[in-house]
C-alpha cells in the first residue's frame, strides 16, 4: 500500500485550479479528495511552491497519518481502505447515513474532461438537489427511480428525463467498479425512450429558407445553418473552436468535440462565401458570443421566427407566422443525410461522410474512408439543393 499526493487536472475549480488529492495504490488505484487546491505555477513535486508552507505542513501530516496507520492495518479492499482512510481523516465528515449520492456524482464529473459531459452531470446534481438531496447510494431503489421519474415527468419529455436516469445509472456503474457499494437500482428498472420526430427539412423546405428575405436580425442564424449544412452538417460545438489552423489545403480538418474522431471537409464556394461574410480575427467564425449554447439557443429562436409577419396591438408588436415553425440547428445535419439519401448515396458514405462507424466497430477499423467519395456526394447534394 502506497500514497503519495496527486494534483488532478482533470478538474478545475471557477478560479482556475485544481484540487489535490491523496493517489493510493492498493489492489488497485483510487484517489481522496484533500480539500485543497492548486494552480499549475503553485504545484511541483508534490507540494506547493512559494508562500504555502502552513498547507505543506498539514498535506504532509495527511501522508504520515495515511502511512503510519498502514504499518498497522491488514490487506483490506479498495473500498473499505478508502472507507477508513477517509474516517482517519475526516472524522467530522463521517455521518449516520455516510455520503450522499451528490457527493459520488462530483467524484465521477472529476473524472470527466468534456465540459458537455461534465454540464450534463451538473444538471442531474440540481434536478436531485430539488428532489431528494439527501439520497445516498443505499436509499436510491427501484421505488425511489420511479417517484424520480414521475416527479421529472411533470417538467421534462420522456427522452429529456432519460439523460438524468442514464447519469445516475452511470454513476451506480462507476461506485460498483469501485467497490463502493453493491447496490444496483436498475436491474428491475429500465429507462425509457420514444423514437424523435425527424428533424430533417426537405429540399423544397431548405431552398426557401436559404432564398427567404429574412430581417436583418435573422440573417446570421440563417446563414450559420446553411454552412453547417454545406460543411455536411457540422456541429455547431466544432464549428465555433475553428481556427485558422484548421484550413488546411481547402479542407476543415478538426477532430470533433463530442467523439475525438477526425473529420476533413471540403470547403464548397457556397460555404467560403459564408466563411468570407462573418471571418474572425482568430477564429474562424467571428461572432459576438462567448460560447456555442448561447448561440444556438439564440439560434433556434430566431430560425423558428423567419416568416411574415403583421403588427398588432397598440405597440404595433410584431406577430410572426413562422415558415419552419419546429426548425433547430439540429436540422442542418439530419437534413444533409437525409438528402443525399434521396438522390442515391450509399449509406456507407453517408457514415463516413457525417464520422459514423460503418458496419460492427471490429470491420471499421479495416475500412479506409475515401474522402473522395464524400467530397462528391456533398458536392452533389449542394447541386441537388441549387437546382430548381
Amino acid at each position: 500500500m502506497k500514497v503519495k499526493l496527486y494534483l488532478d487536472k482533470r478538474s478545475t475549480s471557477n478560479d482556475g485550479r485544481h484540487p489535490i488529492k491523496l493517489y493510493v495504490n492498493n489492489i488497485g488505484k483510487f484517489l481522496i479528495s484533500t480539500g485543497y487546491f492548486a494552480a499549475e505555477d503553485e504545484w511541483k513535486d508534490g507540494k506547493y511552491i512559494g508562500m504555502y508552507t502552513p498547507r505543506n505542513v498539514i498535506l504532509s501530516k495527511m501522508i504520515a497519518h495515511i502511512e503510519n496507520y498502514f504499518l498497522s492495518c491488514a490487506k483490506m479492499s479498495d473500498k473499505e481502505l478508502r472507507e477508513n482512510i477517509e474516517s482517519l481523516l475526516f472524522p467530522q465528515n463521517k455521518k449516520k447515513d455516510e455520503k450522499n449520492f451528490i457527493y459520488y456524482i462530483k467524484d465521477f464529473i472529476s473524472t470527466k474532461r468534456k465540459p458537455g459531459t461534465i454540464l450534463t452531470y451538473e444538471q442531474t446534481i440540481k434536478k436531485i438537489e430539488k428532489f431528494d438531496p439527501d439520497c445516498t447510494l443505499e436509499t436510491i431503489d427501484r421505488k425511489w427511480l420511479i417517484n424520480f421519474e414521475n416527479w421529472l415527468a411533470k417538467t421534462m419529455s420522456i427522452n429529456a428525463r432519460s439523460i438524468p436516469l442514464r447519469n445516475i445509472r452511470a454513476v451506480f456503474n462507476y461506485c460498483i467498479d469501485g467497490e463502493i457499494t453493491t447496490n444496483y437500482p436498475f436491474r428491475r428498472f429500465s429507462i425509457k425512450k420514444e423514437e424523435t420526430v425527424k428533424r430533417a427539412l426537405t429540399v423544397e423546405q431548405l431552398r426557401m429558407l436559404r432564398d427567404y428575405p429574412v430581417e436583418p436580425f435573422q440573417e446570421k442564424y440563417r446563414d450559420i445553418f446553411m454552412l453547417m449544412f454545406y460543411l455536411i452538417g457540422i456541429n455547431l460545438v466544432d464549428l465555433f473552436s475553428l481556427t485558422y489552423k484548421n484550413i488546411i489545403a481547402g479542407r476543415i480538418v478538426y477532430h470533433r468535440a463530442k467523439t475525438n474522431k477526425l473529420y476533413s471537409i471540403k470547403i464548397e464556394p457556397e460555404a467560403q462565401v459564408i466563411l468570407d461574410k462573418y471571418k474572425g480575427e482568430n477564429k474562424l467564425i467571428g461572432l459576438p458570443y462567448t460560447n456555442y449554447k448561447n448561440f444556438q439557443h439564440q439560434m433556434d429562436n430566431r430560425l423558428k421566427k423567419i416568416g411574415p409577419y403583421e403588427r398588432v396591438g397598440m405597440g404595433g408588436k410584431k406577430v410572426y407566422t413562422p415558415i419552419l415553425p419546429n426548425i433547430t440547428s439540429y436540422a442542418s445535419r439530419h437534413t444533409w443525410a437525409t438528402l443525399a439519401y434521396e438522390i442515391g448515396t450509399s449509406k456507407d458514405i453517408i457514415s463516413q461522410g457525417l464520422g459514423h462507424n460503418i458496419g460492427s466497430e471490429v470491420t471499421s477499423i479495416y475500412i479506409k474512408t475515401d474522402l473522395a467519395k464524400v467530397d462528391a456526394a456533398n458536392r452533389k447534394v449542394i447541386d441537388f439543393v441549387n437546382q430548381e
